[in-house]
């Protein structure tokens, strides 16, 4: 998916991916121990930021924690349009 902003002046722009999800406990139906499920272990997030035109990337992609972790870019950005490409 992809998600575009402007900015009207220069600014501290702060992008946090965080994946969604719950942890359950699910039990095996041959034994009676519960083992506790974490969803949002199964998102491996990746974000990417473009400039106006959309090619041209601007931030080598957030994709460093692996699963079930946020990923994030922090960057001051100049006045204009931009776009944030989400994954996972």
């Amino acid at each position: 998916d992809y998600f575009r902003f402007t900015t009207s002046e220069t600014l501290d722009v702060s992008l946090l991916l965080t994946p969604k999800g719950t942890t359950y406990s699910i039990r095996k139906e041959i034994e009676s121990m519960e083992y506790a499920y974490d969803s949002r272990a199964l998102n491996n997030l990746s974000l990417v930021l473009y400039n106006s035109s959309g090619i041209l990337q601007l931030v080598v992609t957030a994709d460093a924690y692996g699963p079930g972790f946020d990923e994030s870019i922090l960057r001051t950005l100049a006045a204009g349009t931009y776009y944030a490409r989400v994954a996972g």
